[in-house]
């Protein structure tokens, strides 16, 4: 909404690691994507919660208005301090009038990474999240094959997405719901552009597309240029229904969910599409430290 001189947009509702979560912060960017060359400051006392992991998307979206639109976003950083200071911890806020240790070393920081900078994403992946208390009960050698396999996924992802623009990660842990969260983001074609392509025809939905990908159907070699193969997804999908995890993928306007392919569930449509994908790691973790 606009009031005189200042433009507002909300965030409402309960941001969590699901469809619903996603939507809203997906009417966000649709709401602020509506206006050029302007400030607009992002009204945060309508949104109850945020998980923390979802600052990868939220920031993929503020570079998105900020470069295509020209947008300067600001927000009532008092306010958001006070309710959302998990998001000063990871460094998706930031303020020169603020700071916040994160003393209970839960949170893992949002970075954006260029296709070209492999290696400073495989040393975040080995500092950062590998080194984070909330991994500590995975055994060394399963935590190299996570490693190896998100690697692969960004390589290959951010390849295959047709862009020079930036990945995006953020990682939180939870100890009382006993869940390790993880999300990756890129901003370019998302998944049924190539992979049409390769399928010539067959594969038509956004859906369609990522069971194609997390089934194995990314083994194989789409030409020299455009390789879909490594892209760590099955692996990844393996060990999350082996060890009691979630992953989900939103694409398009196509949302799945392995917890949901147990049920018997395609997947959803959801409201927006999204020019790219989001990848959702729910790593369980039941243990006592």
């Amino acid at each position: 909404m606009e009031t005189q001189n200042k433009i507002i947009v909300n965030i409402v509702g309960n941001v969590t690691t699901s469809p619903k979560g996603i939507n809203i912060l997906m009417q966000f960017y649709f709401d602020a994507s509506k206006y050029y060359n302007t400030v607009i400051e992002v009204d945060l006392s309508n949104m109850t919660w945020i998980d923390a992991n979802l600052a990868a998307l939220f920031e993929a979206l503020i570079f998105k208005l900020e470069t295509e639109n020209n947008l300067t976003l600001t927000t009532n950083f008092d306010y958001a301090f006070s309710k959302f200071h998990v998001l000063f911890r990871n460094g998706c806020l930031q303020d020169s009038n603020y700071s916040f240790e994160d003393v209970e070393k839960t949170t893992i920081p949002v970075k954006k990474f260029l296709p070209t900078e492999l290696q400073d994403f495989s040393e975040y992946i080995q500092l950062q999240l590998m080194a984070n208390r909330g991994m500590n009960y995975i055994e060394k050698k399963i935590k190299h094959q996570i490693h190896s396999d998100l690697y692969d996924v960004f390589q290959n992802i951010l390849r295959h997405a047709r862009t020079d623009l930036p990945g995006f990660i953020c990682g939180q842990y939870y100890p009382n719901k006993k869940r390790f969260m993880l999300t990756l983001v890129d901003l370019g074609v998302g998944f049924l552009v190539p992979i049409r392509e390769h399928e010539k025809g067959a594969i038509n939905t956004d859906i369609e597309a990522i069971k194609w990908a997390v089934s194995g159907g990314s083994s194989k070699v789409v030409n020299a240029a455009c390789e879909i193969g490594g892209l760590g997804l099955s692996g990844i999908f393996d060990y999350c229904i082996n060890n009691n995890g979630i992953f989900q993928i939103y694409t398009g306007k196509g949302f799945w969910s392995s917890s949901l392919a147990a049920m018997g569930i395609e997947g959803y449509k959801l409201s927006h599409n999204f020019n790219g994908s989001v990848l959702n790691l729910i790593f369980a973790v039941d243990y006592k430290n």
